[in-house]
């Protein structure tokens, strides 16, 4: 429908039409005033048509709906879409000092910045003005930043009115900048990255690795992309400045074992790599059955309860995750006593390694290792095909 209301514009528009094209904006205005996109890609096609101040006006009328409603970053597309359709406009001025004033209330020195950027002087080019506004949003003092050549730096101070920075580097103290150079040259880092971290309190997170290094751990991870880091990666990151590097295999060891009653890591599988730090807590139990029960092969299952389960100290799961275990573990030998009786075998010996009563073993299965090697044709061929697991 939005189709061919839009080829409806352009007929109306290429016809010179512009108050049937206007009233075709409104409609779809009334239908969806959040549609930001929409409207931006239709006042294009005014403005290809020399109806710019037309189709800025007709932004500027959806500017008070989002407002109100908190759509500040949609607001804030409109309103350089009106300056680029309209770059000295006093009502495209009005709208961009506006929602900054709005959408950044809680800035330091929002209005200053404004001031500076000159929004309310029409005689100057308004997209200027908005670059300005984001250069100056782009840091405040106490931000911390990264400089390709630098390293780690903390701003300390902006000059709105000669727009320079005065940042400190750890080999560069008191450097100034031009602002619209370190929009281009500096990427700022969230206070509780670890590099700022490092840069402001080192003792604190040598504290961590020594009482609690986990929360290390979790500070690191939060640190890398979507939150996960291969463990080559958590090396680079901790060892050497953090943790010593002779130190760092019987830290690691001793962190590796804290990690398994941990609710916030998963730790990697055999074909997986990443250390994720999650969102929300998973308990023990749910990261145990989710790793076993995405294994579709037999073995991988036997071989996770070889390697991981049976290590797993079992006061960090409860005895719902050996139910659903010794359950499938029955399935598989109900599956398989006749056609793969070897693989029968080791999920029969893997399942009364769990359980180690022969009472509770027959709520599981009904078979016994005598009635599984009774089925196997061949018992020499069927016991040289077990697989030496940790039974």
């Amino acid at each position: 429908m939005i189709a061919i209301y839009r080829e409806e514009i352009r007929e109306l528009l290429r016809a010179k039409k512009i108050n049937e094209a206007e009233d075709i904006w409104l409609q779809l205005l009334d239908e969806d005033p959040s549609d930001t996109e929409l409207f931006i890609g239709l006042s294009t096609e005014f403005a290809n048509k020399d109806y710019a101040k037309e189709a800025s006006a007709l932004l500027a009328m959806n500017i008070p709906y989002l407002l109100e409603n908190g759509y500040y970053d949609r607001a804030i597309n409109l309103v350089k879409q009106m300056a680029a359709i309209t770059p000295h406009d006093k009502e495209t001025s009005a709208r961009i000092i506006e929602c900054y004033s709005l959408a950044f209330k809680d800035f330091p020195n929002i209005q200053e910045i404004i001031s500076v950027s000159r929004a309310n002087d029409i005689t100057q080019n308004l997209p200027k003005s908005i670059e300005c506004i984001e250069n100056f949003i782009s840091f405040k003092e106490g931000d911390f930043c990264k400089h390709n050549s630098w390293g780690i730096g903390q701003i300390t101070s902006i000059d709105f009115f000669t727009k320079t920075l005065t940042i400190d580097f750890n080999a560069k103290k008191n450097h100034r900048m031009d602002i619209e150079l370190g929009v281009r040259a500096l990427t700022g880092i969230d206070d509780q990255h670890i590099s700022a971290l490092k840069f402001k309190k080192m003792p604190y997170l040598k504290n961590l690795a020594q009482n609690d290094p986990v929360e290390l751990l979790k500070i690191t991870l939060k640190s890398h992309d979507n939150n996960k880091a291969t463990l080559n990666e958590i090396i680079d990151t901790i060892c050497g400045d953090i943790i010593e590097p002779d130190e760092w295999k019987k830290w690691w060891d001793k962190t590796k074992k804290l990690l398994k009653s941990d609710e916030y890591i998963t730790i990697p599988e055999k074909k997986q790599k990443y250390y994720t730090l999650l969102d929300q807590p998973v308990s023990i139990d749910e990261q145990i059955l989710s790793s076993y029960f995405k294994l579709s092969n037999f073995r991988e299952k036997l071989a996770f309860i070889s390697a991981k389960l049976k290590k797993q100290s079992k006061e960090t799961y409860s005895h719902s995750v050996i139910d659903s275990v010794a359950k499938d573990l029955g399935e598989m030998i109900e599956i398989n006593h006749t056609i793969h009786p070897a693989l029968a075998l080791e999920a029969w010996y893997t399942l009364f390694s769990l359980i180690n009563d022969t009472k509770q073993l027959a709520q599981y299965t009904s078979f016994n290792s005598k009635a599984i090697f009774e089925h196997a044709q061949n018992l020499m061929e069927t016991v040289n095909t077990i697989e030496k697991l940790d039974f």
